[in-house]
């Protein structure tokens, strides 16, 4: 990271250099590891099959639900009567 960091700030738009072969082996996991656990993935992905999930949805803040007021109409009850106008009714 530092090496990164390092060529950033030395050639900045450059692209970066390759990882070391030595640190690309440090970050991947043994072929022993990969072999013994090839089976059991296999069964944990029967046991629990993955589906593609559709597009998250958007999310919806009050300027975009209350952008049209004719839309919205805020009613107040009080003894009885309604209020089309909270704030000038009384």
């Amino acid at each position: 990271m530092y090496q990164c960091l390092a060529h950033r700030a030395i050639k900045p738009g450059h692209v970066l250099p390759e990882v070391a072969p030595d640190l690309k082996a440090l970050m991947s996991p043994p072929e022993e590891v990969l072999a013994k656990a090839k089976e059991i993935l296999k069964k944990i992905d029967g046991i629990f099959p993955r589906q593609e999930i559709g597009a998250k949805k958007e999310k919806v803040t009050a300027e975009k639900m209350f952008a049209d007021k004719k839309r919205y109409k805020f009613i107040m009850f009080y003894n009885n009567t309604v209020y089309d106008d909270p704030m000038n009714s009384f």
